[in-house]
C-alpha cells in the first residue's frame, strides 16, 4: 500500500469522526435561521444546550454528551473501527454485533440517545436468547429501518477494503447488522462506492458520481436531483428535499454539497447550518472530504478540530491497527 493511499484511508476514518463530533451541538435543530443566529461563523464543536432548541423546531438529544464526544452515529463508526482493529483488519459480523450489543445494550458503556434502528436491533438481539459472539454468520437482527444509522459504520470498513472485491459483501453485512432492509443495503452500497472512490481518486466530484452509478433502479431517482439542482445552495436544496433522518434525504444532500465543496471545514460548517440530521450526513461527508483533502493545510481536516476529538490518541492507534494488514490485492 502506498503512503499516499494509506494516508487517504486514515483521513477518511478520521474525517468522518471529526465531522460527526463537530456537528453534535446543533444536531436535530431544524431551524436554519436559528443555527445561523447562534453561530454565524463557527458552529462546530458547540456544547449541546437545551436552550438553543427551546421554542424552535427540533429535538434535543445530546444533553448527556460533551463537546468533542461522538454522537450515537459516530459511536457506531467507532465500534466498527474498534472491531477491525481487534481483528487485525479482518471484518467479523459476529465480533461487530457483539461489540454493538455490549456497548449500546442494557448495562453497556454508552450513555446518550439511542435511535430507533439501534433500539429495535438490541431488542431483537435480546429476544434471540443467544450471545452475539455465538450467532451464525449471515443471521441478522437488524431493524427494518431506512434511516442514516445504516451507513454510519462504513468509513473504517470502506477504508480497509477500498479496491478490494470483498467491499460489497462486507458492506451488505455491516448495514444489515442494524438496518436489515433492502433499501438500506442499496443506499449502503452507494455510500461505500462514494467513499471508496474518494479514497482512490481524492476527488469529491468523482466520489459523488461513483455513488450515483452504484445506485440500484429502486433508488436512483432519489439521487439524481442532487446532480440537477446546481442553481440553488445546499441549504435550499436540502430544506426542499427534507432534513430528517431518512437515507433518501441524507445521501442526496451530501452529494449536492460535494458539488459545491471548497474545503473540509467550510463543508462541515455548511452541513451544520443546513440543520436537521447533520450528524447523520456528517459521517459520509466527513469521510469523503477527509480522504480527498487529508489532514491539515488550507483544505484538509483542521488539526485543531482533530485535537478536540475525544480519545483521539486511542482512535489513532485503532486506525493504524485496522489498516495494518495488507489486502490481498496490495
Amino acid at each position: 500500500m502506498s503512503d499516499g493511499l494509506r494516508e487517504r484511508k486514515r483521513a477518511a476514518i478520521l474525517g468522518a469522526l471529526v465531522a460527526d463530533a463537530a456537528s453534535m451541538g446543533f444536531h436535530w435543530l431544524y431551524d436554519q435561521a436559528r443555527i445561523k443566529e447562534l453561530a454565524p461563523v463557527e458552529p462546530e464543536f458547540r456544547q449541546p444546550k437545551r436552550c438553543d432548541f427551546d421554542g424552535f423546531s427540533g429535538y434535543f438529544a445530546h444533553g448527556m454528551r460533551q463537546a468533542g464526544e461522538l454522537s450515537h452515529y459516530g459511536e457506531q463508526a467507532r465500534l466498527m473501527l474498534q472491531s477491525l482493529s481487534s481483528n487485525k483488519g479482518d471484518y467479523s459480523q459476529q465480533h461487530y454485533q457483539s461489540l454493538f450489543q455490549q456497548f449500546f445494550g442494557y448495562g453497556g458503556g454508552y450513555v446518550g440517545y439511542i435511535d430507533h434502528a439501534t433500539r429495535e436491533t438490541l431488542n431483537r438481539m435480546e429476544s434471540a436468547g443467544v450471545a452475539m459472539r455465538e450467532s451464525p454468520e449471515g443471521v441478522f437482527f437488524g431493524s427494518a429501518d431506512d434511516q442514516l444509522p445504516a451507513i454510519s459504520k462504513l468509513p473504517a470498513l470502506v477504508a480497509r477494503f477500498a479496491g478490494d472485491p470483498r467491499l460489497v459483501t462486507t458492506t451488505e453485512s455491516a448495514v444489515k447488522v442494524t438496518n436489515n432492509l433492502d433499501t438500506s443495503v442499496a443506499y449502503g452500497l452507494v455510500a461505500a462506492r462514494a467513499l471508496e472512490t474518494a479514497i482512490l481518486t481524492a476527488s469529491p466530484a468523482l466520489a459523488a458520481e461513483a455513488g450515483l452509478r452504484a445506485a440500484s433502479e429502486s433508488i436512483v431517482s432519489d439521487l439524481k436531483p442532487a446532480f440537477e439542482s446546481n442553481e440553488c445552495s445546499s441549504k435550499e436544496f436540502s430544506a426542499q428535499l427534507g432534513l430528517s433522518c431518512e437515507l433518501k434525504f441524507g445521501i442526496p444532500s451530501v452529494f449536492h454539497q460535494l458539488g459545491k465543496v471548497e474545503s473540509f471545514s467550510s463543508a462541515v460548517r455548511e452541513n451544520i447550518w443546513i440543520g436537521g440530521d447533520s450528524c447523520g450526513r456528517a459521517i459520509l461527508l466527513g469521510g469523503i472530504l477527509g480522504a480527498c483533502f487529508g489532514l491539515g493545510g488550507d483544505l484538509g481536516i483542521p488539526e485543531s478540530w482533530a485535537a478536540r476529538l475525544s480519545e483521539k490518541v486511542k482512535l489513532d492507534v485503532w486506525i493504524d491497527r485496522a489498516l495494518g494488514t495488507p489486502m490481498l490485492n496490495d
